[in-house]
Formats: structure tokens, C-alpha cells, sequence
């Protein structure tokens, strides 16, 4: 199709990696006026959650052996995972995640919430802390932005945020499927004096209400329309 079209708009230079001169980088277009931090948070805990389709892709597995080690090291916490299962092959990753959990003493700790809608996301984003990705797809998630919108700090293995991280990539990203270096990021993270955890979810959000933004997508996007006119 490259051949046939004029020009190709991608999120990120990782979502589309066929060499062309057409290719034009948009960013995602993030609702940041429905994707904004709460004024209260409950810091008496550290909330973890995360968001997308129960699949194998997903790694489910390596949050879980993370978070063994954390609580290991006597920090309180709690996760919540936002989604559901769709093929047979999803559930029956997810029937071993449940039995990964029940084998590592953590369910106590994880709640289940299924799907949620995308306008009550926002809500369920703003009750947690951290919020933890471990897609191996290579592209830019939506998840993550709209979790950086809403002020969370966020950890993830995905090399598509490295660049968008800037030099606190190295607290935010790990080697994919290394739970011991997950682990090591959210006790990090979880210690975080106030005034630091403002202001690095302060930078997380300016990426996107600078980069990402949906009300700078569209004028984007008619600007290279009109042009090639």
C-alpha cells in the first residue's frame, strides 16, 4: 500500500518501520482534558495497575514474579488489572495467571476488574500509583500515554518510550521478562519522596500534553493534508 498512497501518518517511528519518505510521526491523539490527574491520591499503599487484553503478550507472568519479590521485601501494595480474555488461548493464559498468583500468595493482593469503559477509565487510573507495561509489540501503547496523562508514574519494557522517557528512562524501563529488574524499578519508585513523585509525574504529563495531545493531532493532521493538495 505504501507504493499507492500519498502519506502515511503513524503514532511513532516504531509503529511504522517500513523505510518511506511519505511516513509523517503524529503522535496519539490523548483526550488530556479526560486524562488528568485527580487532586487526592491514597498513599497509604502502593497501588499498581494495568491495563489491556489477559494474552500471552501481555506477560502477564513476569509482573506476577515481580511482585513476589516485592512483597518479599515487606512493601504494601495491591494490583489491579483492567481486561479481559477474548480467545481460547487467552483463557487459558489466564486461568494459569490466576494459578501463578494463587502459587506465589498474592491473591489477597490482585483484583480482577475485567473490562471497563473507556470514559471510566480515567477513574480507575486515578486510584493508582505505578502503572506497569509489558507488551512485547514494539509500538507505542495507548495505554501508557493515557496512564501518563492521568499523572502515574509508569514502568514498562517497552523500547518504543525509551526516547519519550528522556533521562528518566532508566527508572521507567526494564529488559523485557526480567522480573527482578521490575521489581527493582517499583521499590524504587515506591519510595519516591513527594516533591520528587510530583515532579517526575509532572514531566510525564507535560510529553503528553505536548506530544500527544488530541487537540494538536487533528491540526496535524490537516496541515500535511492541505499541503498535498
Amino acid at each position: 500500500a505504501e507504493k499507492f498512497v500519498h502519506i502515511i501518518f503513524t503514532a511513532s517511528k516504531e509503529s511504522f518501520r517500513l523505510p518511506s519518505k511519505k511516513v509523517f510521526i503524529m503522535g496519539h491523539g490523548i483526550d488530556c482534558d479526560q486524562f488528568k490527574p485527580n487532586a487526592y491520591r491514597d498513599n497509604s499503599i502502593l497501588h499498581i495497575i494495568t491495563v489491556g487484553r489477559i494474552t500471552p503478550i501481555k506477560n502477564y507472568e513476569t509482573l506476577i514474579e515481580a511482585l513476589a519479590i516485592v512483597a518479599r521485601n515487606s512493601i504494601p501494595f495491591t494490583l489491579e488489572i483492567i481486561g479481559v480474555s477474548v480467545t481460547k488461548e487467552d483463557e487459558a493464559y489466564n486461568i494459569n495467571t490466576h494459578t501463578l498468583i494463587q502459587e506465589k500468595n498474592l491473591t489477597s493482593r490482585v483484583v480482577f476488574t475485567g473490562k471497563v469503559s473507556h470514559d471510566k477509565l480515567p477513574e480507575h487510573l486515578n486510584k493508582a500509583d505505578i502503572f506497569v507495561n509489558l507488551s512485547e509489540t514494539g509500538s507505542l501503547d495507548k495505554a501508557i500515554l493515557e496512564a501518563m496523562a492521568c499523572g502515574l508514574m509508569v514502568v514498562t519494557s517497552n523500547e518504543a518510550c525509551k526516547e519519550m522517557f528522556g533521562g528518566d528512562k532508566e527508572i521507567l524501563t526494564f529488559p523485557q521478562r526480567d522480573a527482578q529488574a521490575l521489581a527493582d524499578r517499583l521499590k524504587k519508585l515506591s519510595v519516591l519522596g513527594d516533591d520528587t513523585r510530583h515532579a517526575l509525574t509532572k514531566r510525564l504529563r507535560h510529553v503528553i500534553v505536548e506530544e500527544h495531545n488530541i487537540k494538536i493531532l487533528i491540526p496535524r493532521i490537516l496541515s500535511h493534508y492541505e499541503a498535498s493538495q
